[in-house]
């Protein structure tokens, strides 16, 4: 979606200061929340454009006030709401109910189902990258919708971040396709930067 999230290649923002000395984690209830984000991923029943799309889905305001992993909790605790793992009475009190909430049957296919069709596009040609305004979930940034680019590889399937992000594994080809710097940012950028982009197949079209 068109949403505070997407930030890529957007001016104002400053140059990115790495001082090399930040930890990975803060606090202890950073290192559990990426923990628990990872260990219901690794189950099998959620996707990770599920924990993106929740992401996605915040307030504007909220999103920019948050840190990073205060991102995760919110988006985690929203999919195992979903997914009945847990009541939002258990949230409100902290104590698991006598009853609690009946999981649901796993809700994430891990086998892979290949794109039945053959690939539209071949590593050399000229792709651009389609004109889109999703409203949920998507992996197309918005610098490079309506941009030239050349395909350099195909990877195979890949789930449609889309659906991914509902829960529904439908599998499209993709390509990594690499754009000029002037092609994104205009002349005067340097000749020699490219920017690649992992896109699915129906994010892209022939350009002559």
């Amino acid at each position: 979606m068109n949403g505070a999230h997407d930030m890529g290649g957007m001016h104002g923002f400053g140059s990115i200061v790495d001082d090399g000395d930040e930890p990975v984690f803060h606090a202890d209830w950073e290192r559990t929340t990426f923990s628990t984000g990872m260990a219901m991923l690794l189950t099998g029943r959620f996707a990770v454009d599920q924990l993106r799309r929740n992401w996605e889905r915040q307030d504007p305001a909220d999103y920019l006030a948050e840190s990073y992993y205060e991102r995760w909790l919110v988006a985690i605790t929203a999919m195992a709401t979903e997914a009945g793992l847990v009541s939002e009475q258990e949230l409100a009190t902290g104590e698991v109910s006598a009853t609690g909430p009946e999981p649901p049957g796993t809700t994430w296919s891990v086998e892979p189902s290949p794109p039945a069709e053959p690939p539209r596009f071949s590593p050399g040609d000229r792709v651009r990258a389609r004109v889109r305004q999703p409203t949920e979930h998507t992996r197309e940034p918005r610098y490079v919708r309506g941009r030239l680019g050349v395909v350099e590889h195909h990877y195979g399937g890949e789930p449609l971040p889309e659906l991914a992000g509902e829960g529904i594994r439908r599998e499209e080809h993709l390509y990594r396709v690499r754009f000029d710097g002037r092609e994104l940012w205009g002349p005067g950028h340097h000749p020699n930067d490219s920017v690649f982009i992992d896109l699915v197949e129906s994010y892209l079209e022939p350009a002559p």
